[in-house]
C-alpha cells in the first residue's frame, strides 16, 4: 500500500523557517502528494503552505537516525532540543523544519525519503500523480487544452502564404510519438512522402514548419538527424521535403547543426549523421555546438552554488566565472541570433537539428522566434511559443527536470535546457528594455509585455514542479481517443485559468 510510506501523518509544534522569517507553533501534515504546513500568523490565523514532493530536490536530516541516514549526520549528536530537517527545493529555495521530538523527526524523514523516491521512479504510473486527484473547483475562463491549437496558428500562416497545409498523418501518434497529432507541412508534399521522410529521421521526427517570417516568407524548420550512417544512405522523399521549404530557390538555405563535426562523425558511425552536401545541394551546412545533459547540468549546479555563496565578492565572482553558465547563455543567444539574422536579413530558410531534435534544437528555434516575432514577447504569445516549441514538440521534461541544482543525478538525463531558455529570454528582455528606455531604439509596439517577468518566474517553477502537461500528453499517447478525451475533460492544463 502506498499509504504505508507515510510513517507519521501529522507533526505539531514545529518551527518553520525560510529565508524571510520563522513561524513557531506550526503544524505539518503529510499526504501522498505533498506536505501541508499550517503557519501561525502574527494575528493568530493559520496560513497553508503546500510543498509537493515533485518540488523537493533533496533533504538533510541533522539528528541521529537509522540505516542510510547515518551518513548525513555530524560526528557528534545534537544537544539541542530541536531536530532540524532541511528541504532543498527545485525552485532553488530552502526551508527548515525544527521538530521538538526525535522520534517524530525520524518518522518524518523516513516518510519524506520514501515519498520523494516514489515521484522519481521512471516506472511511476502517471495516473497516480497529483493532477488526477486535484478537483476542478473553480470556474474555467480559458481552457489550456484548447487555448493554443494548430488551427489558430495555421490561420495566421495562411495570411502570409498559401503554400502550407495541416496534415493528420500523425493521428494517434502513428508516425512519431514525440510530435503532436497535427503538423504544418508544405502543400506540395504528400503524406506518403512524409512517411518516408520520417523513416529516414531519428525517432521519426521529420522536418516540420515551426515559424514563417511575414516579410520574407522564409521559415524555420526543425527535425532530428538523418539516419545516413556509414553507407551514406539517402532518401529522395526527405530531400524533396526539405527543398520544398526553401521558398526562394535562387538563395541557398542553411542547415544549422547544434553539434560539432566530431560528434557528427561519431553519430554517423552509429547510424546517424548529417545531410550529405551532394544530396542537399540547395543547402549550406553550419555547425554551432551547444552542450547538453551532464555538462550543462554540472554548470547549472556550480552556478547556483555561486549564487547562494555568502563569501566575499572576489570569491563569488570567481565561482560564477568557473561555472561557465553565462558562457552557455551567450552561446545559445549567439546561435539564435544567427538564425534570426538569416531569416530576416538574408531572407532565406534555416533548418535546425541536433541528435534527436528535442533538446538544443528547441532551444534555438524558440529563442529565434522570441527575437523575430513580437507576439512571442507577450504573455499569451510566450505561452503559445512554449506550448508549440517545447511541450507539443516533445521536449522530455520528465527526465530533464527530475533533478535541479541540489539533488544528485540518478540516471544522467537531467539537463536545465528549459531553464537556459528562460535565462536567455530574460537577457533579451532586459536588453530590450534598456534600448527602449535609455537609448529609445525600440518602437513602443515592439515592447515586451510588462508582466512577462513575473510569468517567467512562474514558468521556471512549473518546469520542475508540475511537468503535468507533458505527463498528461505522454498518457494521452498511450490511451485510446475516447480515454484521452476524458483526460482532457477531467484534468486541468497548466495554462488553464
Amino acid at each position: 500500500m502506498v499509504t504505508d510510506l507515510i510513517k507519521i501523518p501529522c507533526v505539531r509544534n514545529i518551527v518553520f523557517r525560510d529565508h524571510l522569517q520563522s513561524y513557531p507553533e506550526s503544524i505539518l501534515n503529510v499526504t501522498l502528494h505533498n506536505v501541508i504546513v499550517s503557519l501561525k500568523q502574527s494575528d493568530g490565523d493559520l496560513k497553508e503552505l503546500w510543498i509537493f514532493y515533485t518540488n523537493m530536490d533533496g533533504f538533510q536530516a541533522k539528528f541521529p537516525m537509522k540505516n542510510e541516514f547515518r551518513s548525513q549526520l555530524p560526528t557528534s549528536p545534537s544537544l539541542s532540543s530541536k531536530y532540524t530537517i532541511t528541504l532543498r527545493l527545485k525552485t532553488l529555495a530552502t526551508c527548515h523544519f525544527d521538530i521538538p521530538v526525535l522520534d517524530e523527526a525520524i518518522k518524518l524523514a523516513e516518510s519524506l525519503d520514501a515519498l520523494i523516491a516514489r515521484t522519481d521512479e521512471s516506472t511511476c504510473d502517471v495516473t497516480g500523480l497529483f493532477p488526477f486527484y486535484f478537483p476542478r473547483d473553480f470556474e474555467v475562463i480559458q481552457d489550456g487544452w484548447t487555448a493554443f491549437s494548430v488551427e489558430s496558428e495555421f490561420s495566421r500562416l495562411q495570411a502570409i502564404s498559401d503554400e502550407w497545409r495541416i496534415t493528420d498523418l500523425n493521428k494517434n501518434f502513428a508516425v512519431c510519438e514525440t510530435y503532436s497529432e497535427r503538423l504544418v507541412v508544405p502543400k506540395s508534399i504528400s503524406d506518403d512522402q512524409l512517411k518516408r521522410s520520417a523513416e529516414f529521421r531519428s525517432h521519426g521526427r521529420f522536418p516540420v514548419l515551426c515559424y514563417l517570417h511575414k516579410s520574407s516568407k522564409s521559415c524555420i524548420i526543425r527535425c532530428a538527424q538523418p539516419l545516413v550512417g556509414s553507407s551514406v544512405r539517402r532518401c529522395k522523399e526527405d530531400e524533396a521535403l526539405v527543398n520544398s521549404m526553401l521558398i526562394q530557390r535562387h538563395k541557398k538555405g542553411w542547415i544549422l547543426d547544434t553539434r560539432n563535426p566530431n560528434i557528427v562523425k561519431v553519430a554517423q558511425s552509429k547510424g546517424g549523421g548529417c545531410e550529405p552536401e551532394q544530396h542537399y545541394a540547395l543547402w549550406k551546412r553550419l555547425h554551432r555546438h551547444l552542450d547538453r545533459h551532464s555538462v550543462l547540468q554540472e554548470s547549472f549546479v556550480k552556478f547556483i552554488d555561486a549564487c547562494i555563496d555568502q563569501s566575499e565578492k572576489d570569491r563569488w565572482l570567481s565561482k560564477l566565472e568557473n561555472s561557465n553558465w553565462l558562457l552557455y547563455v551567450k552561446e545559445a543567444l549567439t546561435v539564435a541570433c544567427i538564425v534570426a539574422q538569416t531569416i530576416d536579413r538574408e531572407e532565406t530558410s534555416v533548418l535546425v537539428h541536433g541528435n534527436d531534435g528535442w533538446d538544443t534544437t528547441l532551444l534555438v528555434t524558440s529563442l529565434a522566434q522570441v527575437l523575430l516575432h513580437p507576439d512571442c514577447r507577450t504573455i499569451t504569445g510566450f505561452e503559445a511559443l512554449i506550448e508549440r516549441e517545447w511541450i507539443q514538440a516533445g521536449h522530455p521534461f520528465r527526465t530533464r527536470c527530475t533533478r535541479a541544482a541540489f539533488g544528485k543525478s540518478s540516471r544522467g538525463y537531467e539537463s536545465p535546457l528549459f531553464t537556459l531558455f528562460l535565462d536567455c529570454t530574460w537577457q533579451i528582455l532586459w536588453r530590450s528594455l534598456y534600448l527602449r528606455f535609455y537609448e529609445n531604439q525600440i518602437p513602443q509596439q515592439e515592447a515586451w509585455d510588462e508582466y512577462l517577468i513575473i510569468k517567467e518566474k512562474e514558468l521556471q517553477l512549473r518546469s520542475y514542479v508540475n511537468k503535468l502537461r507533458q505527463e498528461l500528453l505522454e498518457l494521452e499517447r498511450k490511451c485510446t481517443e475516447k480515454n484521452s478525451n476524458m483526460i482532457k475533460m477531467e484534468k486541468n492544463s497548466v495554462t488553464t485559468t
